[in-house]
């Protein structure tokens, strides 16, 4: 059916990917009520929805950058500089984010107190969702 060039080949590995990512999901939301019951699925989702949101903040689309700087420069030693270039401007967009959102979700109530208590719990991650962007983009 496909003949055997780059494109399709990579182009099969990320419909395998995009499959597993979807069977997992599905099985993660079913462990979820399973163990916890609908409404802790309630809350995951929630928390889940806040991170993705900030961590798409965080990344700031540093990703973008890269990409598109990456393929022109020609020396190995330049693309390994913007690599790291780019990976401590990370840490300046999500160090401050989750900084910020710490000191915000403390002194203001803009959403539930179990729902805050756990996006606490996943801020740090912001930091090393950013890296991983940028690492898979370059």
């Amino acid at each position: 059916m496909f003949n055997k060039s780059k494109f399709n080949i990579d182009l099969s590995w990320n419909i395998i990917s995009f499959v597993v990512s979807a069977i997992m999901g599905l099985l993660l939301n079913v462990l979820i009520v399973k163990v916890r019951g609908y409404d802790k699925l309630g809350l995951f989702n929630q928390v889940y929805v806040w991170y993705i949101l900030l961590s798409q903040i965080a990344v700031f689309g540093i990703h973008l950058s890269i990409q598109n700087i990456i393929p022109i420069t020609e020396k190995i030693e330049d693309k390994k500089n913007q690599l790291v270039a780019a990976l401590l401007l990370s840490l300046f967009t999500s160090i401050p984010l989750f900084i910020v959102i710490k000191i915000v979700l403390h002194y203001f109530v803009i959403i539930d107190y179990e729902e805050q208590k756990r996006l606490i719990y996943t801020l740090p991650a912001l930091i090393f969702f950013s890296f991983n962007k940028i690492l898979l983009s370059f």
